[in-house]
């Protein structure tokens, strides 16, 4: 965190899992909405510059997103939950994303199955460059870096009325299931609408 220069959302991370591990000991529920909310008032308390920070609210709302996701999927098999965790992330994220920054590309999909193998890739990097093999991912990473940049792009930027209805529904779907089903709507819908100007 300090070798970082403390970003926001790195910040957030910290302290959740500081207060997390202290909130294991008291036995208090982790996955919980109640715990987020919890460690975002006591960052910005801490931290009131973070209220300002487009970085830090981007990633409360993914840890908003995965908890969401969590709660939907808790009776159904890990596996199942741990390959589409990453698919709801994404396209939940969108409409957020892009009332900030509106440049929507058909390559950004790469994110989703790019996120499950960096999971496998970053502790095997750690340990390659431990070796004399430190270079072996550096052909597919440099891929990856030069995909065509003149790729087909647009420039879609979600409508404030808009992004207020996408989180009411977000936050009515902690309570009413309906509201969840609206909110999954939106979230592809809006999706479809990007690949459709894209294509």
């Amino acid at each position: 965190l300090l070798f970082t220069g403390m970003p926001p959302s790195l910040l957030r991370a910290f302290a959740m899992l500081l207060i997390g591990w202290m909130a294991l000991l008291w036995g208090v529920e982790l996955l919980s909405f109640s715990f987020l909310a919890f460690c975002t008032a006591l960052l910005v308390a801490l931290f009131p510059q973070l209220l300002f920070s487009v970085g830090f609210w981007l990633s409360v709302s993914g840890v908003f997103f995965i908890y969401q996701f969590l709660k939907i999927g808790e009776s159904r098999p890990k596996w199942i939950v741990a390959l589409l965790i990453n698919i709801w992330l994404f396209l939940a994220m969108l409409p957020l994303v892009h009332s900030l920054f509106g440049t929507f590309s058909i390559y950004q999909i790469l994110s989703i199955p790019l996120t499950l193998l960096f999971s496998i890739f970053y502790p095997l990097a750690m340990l390659l460059h431990l070796t004399p093999y430190a270079d072996l991912f550096d052909t597919g990473l440099a891929a990856l870096l030069q995909l065509p940049a003149d790729g087909k792009s647009v420039e879609v930027v979600t409508p404030i009325w808009l992004l207020a209805i996408y989180l009411l529904l977000c936050v009515a779907s902690l309570r009413w299931k309906a509201a969840l089903y609206l909110q999954a709507g939106f979230m592809l819908l809006f999706f479809l609408y990007l690949v459709k100007q894209v294509a």
